[in-house]
């Protein structure tokens, strides 16, 4: 309905722009300047700059926002694809989701397996991401010469990257924090809520971005194949047009959605890549076993009786 030129969008961007640089501003200086008491919990700033300039913190979230921004886009146009491209119905489109959904399920539990018989978390970590960039580069071979096997072997490699990711993620922020600390319990609140906004900071980017790609590839592939029928439509026109007048899996404009979609997923591939960038510089610290725990609380225990000798 309204264009990326559009005053009212221009101006919802900077008025956005500007609650970012003002809500930061007050977290990471204002905060400070008004130096509340530290004893008083409720005072505290959402996220301090002492947690989030930890590397090993700032660098899994990193990971965990890029990461989301390439699996929702694949998520989202995957399902356009199938409805587009093959003219299938909303329901038949989502049962296409299923190996993906399936493989991250699978994925998610091995993976805490692994990390709970070894500690390694970020091996787990970097395992995703690397199938994140795997799985992101063979789901651009999707077009519309892609047999069944194809269609469902390319989905599940982001749905293993997505299992493995965001949980190993998310310990090894936790890591970061010093249990011996006074405020490790108010910390951890902190690294885990600052988590889940870095997931759902991910997932809204992904929709934004990926729509954006995908809208502006297919107004221009339609102005330069010279579709005259289409180039005063808006994308969601465009859409319901294909979807009551389908002409084939081979029809022009079924090879531009084809090649507009493809976009997306090569955008897709960019922040996989940037999340396994991430992924190598988070921390390298084991989540301590069963054994290892119980071994130091019996040298606390042993270190508290002498001290009192």
């Amino acid at each position: 309905e309204y264009s990326w030129g559009s005053g009212l969008v221009i101006s919802f961007l900077i008025i956005g722009i500007l609650l970012t640089i003002l809500a930061v501003f007050y977290e990471f200086v204002i905060f400070d300047m008004i130096s509340p008491d530290p004893e008083k919990r409720i005072y505290r700033p959402l996220l301090s700059w002492e947690l989030i300039s930890k590397r090993g913190i700032y660098t899994a979230n990193l990971a965990t926002f890029l990461l989301l921004v390439a699996y929702n886009g694949q998520m989202i146009y995957s399902v356009q694809f199938f409805q587009l491209i093959f003219g299938s119905t909303a329901w038949k489109a989502g049962l296409h989701l299923i190996p993906i959904v399936v493989s991250s399920v699978v994925a998610a539990i091995a993976s805490g397996g692994i990390t709970k018989k070894t500690g390694h978390v970020k091996f787990i970590l970097l395992f995703g991401t690397s199938m994140g960039v795997i799985g992101s580069g063979l789901i651009t071979l999707l077009d519309n010469n892609s047999n069944s096997s194809t269609q469902i072997g390319v989905l599940i490699l982001p749905g293993v990257a997505l299992g493995c990711s965001l949980q190993a993620a998310l310990m090894g922020t936790q890591l970061e924090l010093d249990p011996a600390s006074s405020s490790f319990q108010s910390q951890f609140v902190e690294v885990t809520a600052f988590n889940g906004y870095m997931k759902s900071l991910g997932a809204t980017f992904g929709g934004i971005l990926s729509t954006m790609v995908f809208g502006t590839s297919v107004h221009n592939m339609i102005i330069r194949d010279g579709l005259t029928g289409y180039t005063e439509m808006h994308i969601d026109e465009i859409i319901s047009s294909r979807m009551e007048n389908y002409d084939g899996s081979h029809a022009l404009i079924a090879n531009i959605l084809n090649s507009s979609v493809r976009n997306v997923f090569w955008m897709d591939l960019g922040f996989a890549s940037l999340a396994f960038i991430f992924g190598v510089f988070t921390t390298n610290k084991k989540i301590p076993s069963a054994v290892e725990l119980h071994r130091d609380a019996e040298a606390e225990v042993l270190s508290e009786v002498n001290s009192t000798k």
